[in-house]
Parts: structure tokens; sequence; C-alpha cells
């Protein structure tokens, strides 16, 4: 089953029934647990039953029996062998949702094996069907002429195959101007092949039940290219104001790029590239041509994750228009004549998967930079781009940690946060991501080092060479392509006033933050390694208000051990010493779960197993976790803090369970701290309207806006459709922390507001209003945020609170806020 799901696409349902008597342990089936196991993964696109010999045939046949004809209808029995068959329809699933063509993919399962050992010709190898051209006569047919500038590129050919897929007809595409041969209108590579320009004509002919209406939809969409071409020129966002200037001060000529900002600051320097080309993994021999092409389709689906994963990212933050090249790149791994051709070399040459797919993909983009149009020519880039995707998922390369030797502007796929860790701000000025998020661990070390940072570029694949000049506004998101002096200059001018403002910031920020008429307000970070750690300690945070301690659990086989924790913890406080650390236990469910704690699929993880609840079912990995922060703090100024509460129940489970590890401690004479103090972290409406019964069991709230305001308004943070629900500054939340606030200091508790929102420069006069105690951010954000701070009066920021709490929405919140920054001499950007 393991190696199955290895092999079939990550959507593919699986499902298996063996086995009778007591626990299954018996030989036999059961035709109604087949028909049950059916009917657990059933869909339109239907269920294929492979089944051992004997009972199990008979079992199979009469499982369908208990299904209702409709059902019945799109089932198909197997006669393929059981092992070999279930790899190879896991195999042919990711090439096509058709049935029958998968089950006789299966049954020609053993003949590879058979080949191998000499018992069949090789002729008889499975193979691609070739694709068949249209006789003369056949058929319907259009001609339709290209008036986008760039003709038949990527992104067109990727929608003009997707039209096609949409009905019940074959499609073929002929370029009247270069007499090409016909080519299906199933392969990217194929029809980037004809070579088709602004200004030629295509003769499209489809023949099917639905040959006309393919060709009504396609002659509706071929026009619109050239519109879609007109908005390709433009940012596919509004310009802010900053951006808008930073364009006009830009020569007529300059190439710019909208890219999403990362980190802060501006850097213009040489392009260096970092990543080297992935290397085969050192085998002494091919595995035969079965298992190299499973082997391959491993890779795709993993290539294919990342680029959907990217164009769903993207195509919020930059755009339909720019996110599309992610989907022509899967498109491309899906190529019938592509995967045909690495088929065939597998085969016939006796190559790994490794070696195919780099000669199958090198020919097709050596092909392309033959092609008289310039716009083809740089289409080869893409495909060696996406081709490199798929090798280092194949390969294996010991990629070192990047030193540049003079000063640059890093060009990477991604970066680790290790990798960053190892980045000296001296050299590396600026850094250009292919993927990477504004959010990520790597991001948040970038803005830690003052590295001016973008991403959403694919600079692979914009014929950039080491060496190639290169300006970046981390701020903005822009990128400047081979920048004329002036503009060079103009950029350097600007990058130097950032430096010094930004190590004005950090030398500042060592004071302890008050507001302007003397009140103490502790401003804390929030860690989630020990390196951000040692960064939050740079930037002046007094003390960590938010531990994550996933970053322990995720990403390893097993979970960590006690003695680990401790040392984990001990190393952390130490960075921060005398401040306090607070350490949040396990926060994990939703979109975060290890793999060894086999949480259970849900229809709504984040209504679902998560955060507390999680410990709670796991009450070993709990009391593990309990212990090491108990044994920490007996040495360091260490608290708890428990994510995701909503019960006073759960919060008395933990209790018994906290006075189970002191006994267990006790018992074995550990030094140990207990009691501790314990907090809670206000993110659901639930806990906002028990706290004053929390209040009275535990010594400080963490109030979370990122899921208190998800819960509140029901709208999931990550679904960007839904973005404009989630704004931390909206009355209804404000409203909440305030109860909060009140509640907990009429029973001499404190809060800390630690959403993203804490580091915001608008939000900071509200939540002083309101009267928070702490507030923890992005250590990056710290500097920033105490020097607006000595600027606030905190009477005049109770009275904007007031203000703001009586505002509609979140823009007429900020908007308060803005103009309150703007009176006192502070930007709010």
């Amino acid at each position: 089953m393991q190696l199955i799901r290895q092999v079939a696409p990550a959507e593919a349902a699986i499902a298996y029934a063996a086995g009778v008597g007591a626990d299954h342990q018996e030989i036999g089936t059961d035709a109604l647990e087949i028909a049950q196991a059916i009917r657990a993964v059933f869909s339109d696109s239907g269920v294929l039953v492979l089944m051992d010999l004997g009972s199990a045939v008979l079992s199979a046949e009469l499982a369908l029996d208990l299904l209702s004809e409709d059902e019945r209808q799109k089932v198909r029995l197997c006669p393929a062998p059981l092992v070999e068959g279930a790899l190879a329809a896991a195999a042919q699933l990711t090439l096509s949702e058709d049935l029958d063509q998968i089950c006789q993919e299966a049954q020609q399962a053993l003949t590879p094996k058979q080949s191998h050992l000499g018992f069949l010709s090789p002729s008889a190898l499975p193979s691609q069907p070739s694709v068949p051209e249209p006789t003369q006569d056949a058929g319907l047919s259009i001609i339709v002429r290209l008036e986008n500038p760039h003709g038949l590129h990527a992104r067109p050919a990727t929608q003009l195959i997707q039209t096609a897929a949409r009905y019940d007809a074959q499609v073929w595409v002929t370029n009247l101007e270069r007499h090409t041969p016909p080519v299906e209108a199933v392969s990217l590579n194929a029809l980037l092949a004809l070579g088709a320009t602004q200004g030629q004509r295509l003769q499209i002919t489809a023949r099917g039940k639905q040959a006309a209406e393919v060709l009504s939809a396609l002659q509706a969409l071929i026009p619109r290219w050239g519109e879609s071409a007109v908005r390709e020129e433009t940012p596919s966002r509004p310009l802010t104001d900053r951006e808008a200037g930073s364009l006009r001060q830009a020569d007529a000529g300059e190439n710019l790029l909208q890219a999403i900002p990362i980190a802060e600051g501006i850097a213009v320097a040489p392009l260096v590239f970092f990543g080297v080309a992935p290397e085969e993994t050192i085998s002494p021999t091919v595995l035969s041509p079965t298992e190299e092409w499973q082997r391959l389709q491993t890779a795709l689906q993993k290539a294919e994750r990342v680029l959907q994963a990217r164009y769903e990212r993207l195509k919020g933050q930059l755009g339909e228009e720019k996110a599309a090249i992610f989907q022509a790149q899967q498109l491309f791994l899906r190529d019938p004549h592509l995967l045909d051709r690495v088929r065939q070399l597998l085969l016939e040459s006796n190559l790994s998967a490794f070696q195919g797919w780099k000669q199958a993909c090198e020919e097709i983009a050596n092909s392309l930079k033959a092609a008289e149009d310039a716009y083809l020519r740089q289409r080869a880039l893409d495909i060696l781009d996406v081709s490199r995707l798929v090798l280092s998922n194949l390969g294996s390369n010991q990629v070192e940690p990047p030193q540049l030797s003079e000063a640059g502007i890093l060009a990477a796929e991604e970066l680790t946060p290790n990798q960053v860790a190892e980045l000296d701000p001296q050299k590396v000025r600026g850094v250009i991501l292919v993927g990477g998020g504004a959010t990520s661990h790597s991001a948040i070390l970038l803005r830690g080092l003052g590295i001016p940072a973008v991403g959403g570029v694919n600079v692979f694949a914009l014929g950039l060479s080491d060496g190639d000049w290169v300006g970046i506004d981390g701020a903005t998101g822009l990128v400047w392509l081979k920048p004329n002096p002036a503009v060079r200059a103009n950029l350097e001018a600007k990058a130097q006033k950032w430096k010094t403002v930004r190590q004005e910031l950090l030398q500042h920020a060592q004071q302890p933050a008050r507001t302007k008429d003397g009140v103490r307000l502790v401003m804390a970070a929030n860690v989630g390694s020990l390196i951000e750690a040692r960064l939050a300690a740079q930037s002046g945070a007094e003390g960590i208000g938010v531990l994550r301690t996933e970053f322990l659990y995720q990403n390893r086989s097993t979970p960590p051990s006690e003695s680990e924790q401790i040392q984990v913890y001990c190393q952390l406080a130490e960075v921060l010493k005398p401040h306090t650390v607070v350490v949040r236990t396990l926060d994990v469910g939703g979109d975060k779960s290890p793999a060894y704690l086999s949480l259970p699929t849900e229809a709504n993880p984040y209504l679902g197993l998560r955060g507390l609840r999680v410990s709670l079912c796991y009450p070993e990995l709990f009391l593990t976790q309990i212990r090491a922060i108990l044994r920490a703090a007996e040495r360091y100024p260490i608290h708890l803090l428990l994510p995701m509460i909503a019960t006073l129940e759960e919060l008395e489970q933990v209790q018994q369970l906290l006075l189970q590890a002191h006994e267990t401690l006790s018992k074995m004479d550990v030094p140990h701290r207990y009691p501790i103090p314990i907090g809670i972290m206000i993110e659901t409406p639930a806990a906002v309207l028990l706290a004053p019964q929390f209040a009275e069991q535990v010594e400080f709230f963490s109030v979370g806006t990122n899921d208190l305001t998800q819960y509140t308004f029901a709208a999931e943070r990550g679904n960007p459709a839904l973005s404009a629900y989630n704004d931390a500054l909206h009355p209804a939340i404000l409203r909440q922390i305030q109860d909060v606030i009140e509640t907990a200091h009429q029973q001499g508790k404190r809060v800390t507001v630690c959403g993203e929102v804490a580091g915001e420069a608008e939000a900071l006069p509200v939540l002083v209003g309101l009267e928070a105690d702490e507030l923890s951010m992005n250590p990056h954000v710290l500097p920033k945020q105490k020097a607006i701070l000595e600027k606030v009066d905190r009477r005049a920021a109770r009275f904007l609170a007031q203000q703001a709490l009586g505002c509609k929405n979140a823009a007429q919140v900020r908007q308060l806020a803005h103009h309150f920054l703007e009176e006192i001499g502070m930007e709010s950007g």
C-alpha cells in the first residue's frame, strides 16, 4: 500500500479489503467488505478493482452484485497481477483518468519483467499510444490568426489544451505558414514546436461528438490572447504610491518586474546564482525500465505538487496572468509526447529515470533554441527550469551553504533557514527567490539579518547570467533587471540611506520600551528556533512572548526526547536572559502535523484535532514536554503557555497532567519548578467569553489574533478568496481584545497580544490605547515598533482606541491609525 501511494497521484483514493475472521488474519475475502471498499473510494472517474486468485475473484464478482446499476457501470474488475498491476495502474493514473486505459496498462504490468528476464521480446513492452493524424476530409476546421505579440507560447498553449480537454472531441493544430504536420492538442511541447508567432495562421481541426462546440470555444478564446498580452505588461494589482514613485523614477526603457515583498530594504549588485545542477545518485546498476519509470512518476508527482503550490500562492499575490506559467509547467510534466520519448529511452537505451528525463528535456529545449522566433527560444529556459525541478527529485546533491566572494544579490529556488543563517550580510546584499513566502521562517531570518528579499520571480528562466546587475526593493517587491548607470546610482543611494536608518534603530532598540509619557510596555519576540532567538536578542527583544516548540517536532520520524527539549529550552533562555521565555506547548494539527502522530484526515482540520486537543490525545507525548519545561524552568525564568484552549475542562486536564509530571519528577529527586506560571492562548470566541473563569486559574493571557480573527469570522486565513475577512484591526476583534484585557486586569493578571497584528505600525497605538501589557512580534519589526512607541502618548492612544471601537470596519480603523501616526511624525508602512 505504501509503495502504491508513492507512485499514485496525491489525490488518488485507495482502499483494500483482505482477510476474514478475527482481525482479518485468516486467508479469504468478504464480498460485503469489497463492496464497502469500492464505495469508500467511489467517484465519477470510476474504480479499478485488482484481486488475487481463487475466492478473491468470486468475491469481487459478488461484490459487484451488491452495488447499484449506476455504480457497477463505473467499476472495472481487472485481471492484472495484483502487485505489479496495482503499481502500473497507479503510475498510469498520473497520465490519464481513463479507466479502461488504466486497466489495459495494469494488464501489461508483467511485460517489462518478462522482457528483462528474457521471456519476451522488447517489442512487446507497452508504449504510449501514437497520436493519429486526421485525414484531410475528417472533422471540422477553422483558421485563426494569432494577434498576440508572442504567438502560441506557453500560457496560450496551456489554455488551448485545457479548453480542448473540456469537450468530447479530438483537436489537432497546424501552422499553415510553416506547413507543419498537425499535432494533437494534448502536448504542450508539440504545440510550442509549431513555432507559431504573431500574425501567423493556425488551422484547428476537430473530430468527435463535440467538434463544433470545441471549435466555437477556441474561436472565442484565441482573440483574447491579444488582450491578455496587454495586461501582462503591467503589474497584476494596483500600485501603491511608493511603487508608482519607483516606477516613475525608472527610465522608460528599464526592465521592471513586480515580485512579492519578503524582506524590506533596497539593494543593487551583480547577480549570483545559487544551486548546482542536480546530479544523479551514484548507483552500480540501472533498475528495470518499469522500476525506473515508477521512480520518474514519483519525481513528477513531487514536482507537480511544488508547481501547484506556487501557482496557488502566487495567483493571489501577483495575479492569474503571472502565476499561469506554473500551470504551463504542470502541463509540460504530463506531456504525452515527452513521456513517450522518456519511456522509449528507458527501454531502448537502458537509461536511468534521471538520464532519460534529462535527455528528453534537452532534446525539446534544443529544438526550441533553434526556432526563428526569439520568444520561442526563450521558452527553452522554461523547459530546462522545470526539468531541473524533476531532476532534483531524482538526483542527489549535497548543497553547501551559499558563499559569495564579492558583494552580490543571490538568486535561488528556495533557501532553508539554515542556509539563510549562513549568509554574510556584508556580501549578500539581497536575495531573489523563485518560491518563498513572506511568512516563512527563512523570510523572518532574512528580515532579522537585514537582507532585502523578494520572491515569486522565476529568475532562472529570464536569460540572466552571473554578474548581470539587478536591483530590488524588498518593501515594494520591485525588481530592476540590468538597470542603467543612472538607475543603479539612484538605488545605491537609497540602499545606503536604508542601512543607516536600520542601524540607528537597532542601536536604540536595546533600551526598554516606553511610551512618550513613560508608561512601560514589554516588547517581546515570537520565536521558532535558536537562530531566531539570537536575532530577537540583537533586535532588542525583552523576552520571548511565544516560543513555538513545533520546530522540535517537525521533519523527523520520532518526537524529541525529554533531555533534548531541556537542552533547547535552556539554550534559548540563555540567549534572552534575564528576560522571561514563554514556552507554548506543541501546537499542531490543521496545517501542520508530524507524520508520526498519525492524526486522522479531517474534512475541516482547522475545526478539528489541533493545538491542545492533540496534546491531550497523546498524554505521554504531552507529559514528556511538560517535564522538560518544568526542569528547564528550575534554572531559568520560563513560563508555560497552552494553545487553542476552549473549555475549562481542558484546563483542568492540563492541571492534572502537570501534577502527575511534578509527582514523577519528585519521586526521582529531579530538580524542577512547580508550580509554574501558566497562561492560555485566547484564540477562540469561547475563550473570550470564558475569560473571567479562566483568569481565576491562570497567571496570564496571550491573545492570538491570527486564529481569533479566523474563528470569529469563520474565514480560513490561508484562503486568498477570504483575505478581506482576516484583519485583526476589525472592531469585532478589537472589542474582544478589550474585554479580555479588562477582565484580566480586574483580577490582577497580565495580557500579551502576540499575533501578526502586534508587529504592525498602525496597530501599535490602538493596542497601547486598549492597555495591553505586552506585545510579542516577529524579531525584525521590534526596532521600528519600539521607535514608534516612544512617540505615542498613552492618553492620546486611549482616545484613538475608543474611536476605533466605534468604527464599522477595519479600513476605518486603519485610516484613523494612519492619521494618528502621521500626526506624531511616524510612517505606517
